[in-house]
């Protein structure tokens, strides 16, 4: 589930595409519903307007960079604990947001077209 720091959704619906663009600092939600942490990998269908480094932080702590470009890609971020309970992972960038093109003026950060949660398995 998606938190704080994304616009609205959008989509082309003839293509059936969706997506919702970054801010500058986006936060995703997490639920783990077990009394154990859950060892996870972040799969992300994701594209930016320029090359930028995508990282992901978990409670103030860098737990991954990649790097996004223009084109749409499936990027991965192995190695995630996701506690007991809600927690977020928050991703940023070292460069600052660009403004959109034609005559979108909004700071755009990441373009999210799939987000999955994939378990690895006991973190214990």
């Amino acid at each position: 589930k998606l938190g704080d720091g994304w616009y609205p959704e959008e989509r082309i619906v003839k293509a059936g595409v969706r997506w919702n663009w970054s801010k500058g600092d986006a936060t995703v939600l997490l639920e783990n519903p077990r009394a154990e942490p859950r060892s996870i990998t972040l799969r992300l269908n994701v594209r930016s307007l320029e090359r930028r480094d995508l990282q992901v932080w978990q409670e103030d702590k860098l737990r991954g960079t990649v790097e996004v470009g223009e084109k749409l890609s499936e990027l991965a971020i192995p190695g995630l604990v996701v506690p007991p309970g809600k927690s977020a992972l928050v991703l940023r960038s070292s460069t600052p947001p660009t403004a959109g093109h034609a005559g979108d003026t909004r700071p755009l950060q990441f373009a999210v077209y799939g987000i999955e949660i994939v378990e690895q398995g006991s973190a214990r």
